[in-house]
């Protein structure tokens, strides 16, 4: 679920049932994990983060370049349509 102005940045990976809240941000390729509650936080680019409230568990998780995440055209497609929901919900 996510409500409110927030920051999902590519490549990110949201775990099912987890929430981002208002005013929170997920840095590049960074993973929430599943059940996961996020507020008013900002995770920062390739951590996991678990936990209510979500807290930083690893730094660096992504060794190399995010490139599967970014150019796969699954997530091309989910990516757009998300971002098409945002738009109209604003």
């Amino acid at each position: 679920m996510i409500h409110g102005p927030c920051t999902i940045e590519n490549g990110c990976v949201v775990g099912i049932a987890s929430k981002v809240l208002h005013r929170s941000k997920l840095g590049e390729g960074s993973v929430l994990a599943a059940g996961a509650v996020l507020l008013n936080k900002e995770i920062p680019p390739r951590s996991l983060a678990v936990g209510i409230p979500a807290s930083i568990k690893k730094e660096g998780i992504y060794k190399g370049k995010l490139e599967g995440a970014k150019t796969s055209k699954l997530y091309a497609a989910k990516g757009q349509k998300f971002k098409k929901f945002l738009e109209e919900h604003e």
